[in-house]
């Protein structure tokens, strides 16, 4: 059959293979074509979704980039110079700011004296020796026969985290053991004491004078009820620290390294010599002769002769009989009348009946300021178990006072009156506020009660009420007497000490304390460099830092220390240029966008062309949405045009980088807030302080110290600054506090930039309570911490422009949307028509494969026909000749 086919037509020269080819060519004109036509047309949809997609994508990566607050919270550096360098991290405060420094922290580093040789022996016997950094021992044993380089190990090995140890070779035969602290600041002052005497002289301790031994680091420095001066004399210059019985020998090293000047001269250490055995060192720095000494002086022996005068005081404070308790009625059941109280021959009456109790009947008489208050002062103190009510006279008494009953219903202890044994005053003071002492006067007053001294505090600013507070206060003193002021009716005023137990007489005096000896020692090591604190200025304000890279002045913010003297203006400004390239991006990619979708959509009617997606109006309204969008101005009058983003009128974008940044510069956060959006956030029940700058920012005038007082209802908690508290710091010290922070939580919230606020959140049994911040008299708090709002919690989000944007543009891309229903629109028609092409091919194979089939069998009779009409011509034409 095939080679039948394959010389189709031989036979017939009609039913050709030329002709078979003719009839599909037109058959596939007429059905293929039109497919093909379809499919060529959709491949270039297809192509141009797919541009459309891409450059979509792109437009929106610029739009995205712009709408991404992180992008403005990026930051430039200007100002850093060899002295001074500062790097700052996105977000950080934008400001302006000075760096002055005096000095850069330096390591503590010491000399030894000169050996022969690193393998020279460097003691007589066996020890051990000390090293102190830091506040902490290391312990160093060594032998006879431990040489220079042996110590050098021992001492990495031992104290290797904190202190290096090296060998310089300085001559020929002259070999020094080196000491450098691994860390700078004044408190890696590094000293080398021998404790047990065998060390050569090479490696004595410095020049330096020891205290006494004590037995620990806690002993306290002078006896019970004692106070003085530790004088501290360094080159004929005294330096002088107060002490009282509580202070102890650490205290006393850690006041001395803190000091402001004497902490620049020597190094205070607790040195362990063995057990119970502990001694203050105090170790001559740099350019410091060996001339030092520790002395005690005398107190001031300052209390007035007023408070020292005591005198029995005449028919004075009397008290009722037993109660069970300040709750308990006095009187009996079903019974009512007046409990008279005469004061001076004059009777003041209180309406009782039997719910009347002992703690009530104290109140009204102090609430009655006009009468029976101003003449005396009620209170309930215990006795044993049981508790008396006392009447204290606030005027000087003409006779003793009584409590009597007007009708037969109060109770027999309340009627029973007894003048109050052994209560003492001191003499007369002008007002309740004048000091107790002498100017430039301290020290302990003593109160000797049955044979007992008991001490109490005083300065040259403690007030005659202070110390009648800080009696009644103190542990022990308030369970033997109530220290009360009264009225002596002289126009003068007198604290009254009324005993709680039977007594003998009280006295008041005044103490004189001492403190222990010093010895000295001498030595051969040196201080080549003395360890120091960094020395600078933030802006005229005077900081210390132990390290030269400080991180902690400002979030964010890294400051590099580089020299002695170096200074430094710097700016931290936002980083436009990032932004300004940005916006050319998206300049860009606006354009290039705008133009294919003008291609794809629009048409010339002289070239007879038209665009891809021309008569698509969903493609088309993309360009209309976008550009009617960025021409558009916001509700506050905010437009892009403002920020030199402008559509000429052949719709090319263009960008004004100067405009940019004359607005920016302007308003950098409306800017922002415009471009990128802004959420406000306030609290719900909790107090929320005024705007900081940041975290690290300070909470007082960097100059004065002092107490902020957190009041809850009527309760206050008071908590220490100094000038260099910072927000964070404070913060941290709420939630350190253990009577605070079951009350409340502390936490520092940005509300936006350059606002960072300190929020107080109650806890459960504080819910509802009013929350407020004061300072102490005379502190330096600002005022942006003690203002304080209470509101309910809200959360306000302002959209910016590029999110808008952003989201139109997602409308697009998204599911469903214009772009993506066009690309799944390609990708079906492309499936559906490549099958439909498929399905017709096929159809017309079959057709013309059984064609040819038919051809080849019609060729055969043909031929058959031609070969037997040849044949019978061939005899016609035979037979015609032969007529002839």
């Amino acid at each position: 059959m095939s080679g039948t086919i394959n010389s189709l037509g031989i036979g017939s020269g009609v039913l050709t293979a030329d002709v078979i080819d003719k009839l599909r060519a037109n058959d596939e004109a007429n059905i293929i074509k039109p497919i093909d036509d379809k499919i060529t047309l959709n491949t270039q949809k297809t192509q141009a979704s797919t541009l459309l997609t891409s450059l979509v994508s792109s437009f929106k990566t610029s739009v995205s980039a712009l709408d991404n607050d992180t992008l403005y919270q990026k930051r430039t550096v200007t100002g850093s110079n060899d002295g001074v360098s500062v790097s700052a991290l996105s977000g950080s405060q934008i400001h302006d700011f000075s760096l002055e420094v005096t000095s850069i922290a330096k390591k503590s580093v010491l000399k030894s004296g000169d050996f022969a040789s690193t393998t020279t022996n460097i003691a007589s016997g066996d020890g051990t020796l000390n090293l102190n950094i830091a506040g902490t021992n290391y312990k160093v044993d060594y032998t006879s026969s431990t040489t220079l380089g042996d110590l050098k190990d021992k001492i990495n090995d031992i104290a290797g985290s904190k202190i290096g140890a090296s060998i310089l070779q300085t001559s020929a035969n002259t070999y020094n053991l080196v000491l450098t602290s691994k860390d700078t600041g004044k408190d890696q002052t590094i000293s080398l004491s021998d404790l047990s005497g065998n060390l050569t002289g090479g490696l004595l301790e410095m020049p330096s004078v020891s205290t006494g031994s004590f037995t620990s680091a806690s002993s306290t420095l002078a006896s019970g009820g004692t106070a003085g001066d530790t004088i501290i004399s360094v080159d004929g210059v005294s330096y002088n620290f107060a002490y009282s019985a509580s202070k102890t020998l650490q205290q006393l090293a850690d006041d001395i390294n803190n000091h402001a000047t004497l902490g620049t001269k020597v190094s205070a250490s607790i040195v362990q010599n063995g057990t119970n055995d502990y001694k203050m060192v105090l170790t001559p720095k740099a350019g410091v002769s060996s001339s030092i000494t520790i002395s005690d002086s005398a107190i001031n022996a300052g209390l007035t002769s007023s408070i020292k005068t005591t005198a029995a005081a005449a028919n004075g404070p009397v008290t009722t009989g037993l109660f069970s308790g300040a709750s308990a009625t006095i009187a009996s059941a079903a019974t009512s009348g007046n409990t008279d109280i005469n004061v001076n021959g004059v009777v003041y009456s209180f309406a009782y009946d039997d719910t009347t109790t002992l703690q009530g009947l104290t109140d009204s008489i102090n609430n009655d300021v006009a009468g029976l208050g101003a003449m005396v002062t009620a209170s309930i103190v215990p006795d044993g178990t049981s508790f008396r009510m006392v009447l204290a006279p606030k005027v000087a008494l003409t006779a003793p006072i009584t409590i009597a009953d007007s009708s037969a219903g109060l109770a027999a202890e309340l009627t029973t009156t007894v003048p109050e044994p052994g209560s003492v005053e001191t003499g007369s003071f002008a007002g309740v506020n004048t000091a107790i002492a002498g100017s430039g006067t301290y020290g302990f007053m003593k109160i000797n009660i049955n044979g007992t001294d008991y001490s109490i505090g005083y300065n040259d600013t403690t007030t005659l009420q202070q110390l009648t507070d800080n009696i009644n206060a103190d542990t022990t003193l308030k369970n033997l007497v109530t220290a009360s002021i009264i009225d002596d009716g002289a126009g003068g005023f007198r604290m009254q000490l009324v005993p709680k137990v039977t007594t003998g007489p009280i006295t008041i005096g005044d103490i004189v304390p001492q403190i222990t000896s010093t010895t000295t020692s001498t030595g051969g090591m040196s201080v080549i460099q003395d360890a120091k604190d960094a020395s600078f200025k933030y802006d005229g304000i005077a900081m210390t830092r132990s390290k030269n890279t400080i991180t902690d002045i400002a979030t964010g913010l890294t400051v590099n220390l580089l020299k002695d003297g170096g200074s430094a203006n710097i700016s931290i400004t936002q980083n436009r240029d990032q932004i300004s390239t940005e916006i050319k991006g998206l300049v860009t990619s606006y354009n290039t966008l705008i133009k294919q979708l003008a291609d794809m959509t629009g048409s010339n009617s002289e070239a007879k062309t038209a665009g891809i997606f021309n008569g698509n109006n969903s493609i088309r309204g993309i360009g209309r949405e976008i550009t009617n969008f960025i021409t558009s101005t916001d509700s506050k009058g905010r437009s892009f045009l403002q920020y030199g983003i402008d559509i000429d009128k052949d719709g090319v974008m263009t960008f004004d980088d100067s405009k940019f940044l004359e607005k920016m510069n302007a308003a950098p956060d409306d800017t922002e807030a415009f471009f990128s959006g802004k959420t406000t956030i306030t609290s719900a029940e909790k107090t929320v302080t005024g705007a900081f700058a940041g975290t690290s920012s300070l909470i007082s005038d960097g100059i004065n110290g002092g107490t902020m007082n957190i009041n809850i209802g009527d309760t206050g908690y008071s908590l220490a600054y100094s000038a260099t508290t910072t927000l964070q710091q404070m913060v941290d010290s709420i939630n350190a506090n253990t009577s605070l922070n079951t009350k409340v939580t502390a936490s520092v919230v940005k509300y936006n930039t350059s606002d960072y606020r300190m929020v107080l959140t109650p806890k459960d049994s504080t819910i509802g309570e009013l929350f407020t911040i004061t300072d102490s008299v005379g502190g330096g708090l600002l005022s942006n911490i003690k203002s304080t709002s209470f509101s309910p919690e809200t959360s306000t989000t302002d959209n910016g422009l590029f999110t808008f944007l952003n989201d139109l543009l997602k409308g697009y891309t998204n599911t469903n949307g214009v772009i993506d229903s066009l690309n799944t629109s390609t990708k079906n028609s492309a499936a559906s028509l490549t099958a439909e092409r498929s399905k017709n091919m096929k159809s017309l194979d079959a057709r013309y494969e059984a064609m040819k089939v038919k051809f080849a069998s019609y060729d055969l009779l043909i031929n058959q026909a031609n070969s037997n009409f040849s044949s019978l011509k061939m005899i016609i034409d035979t037979s015609t000749a032969t007529s002839k």
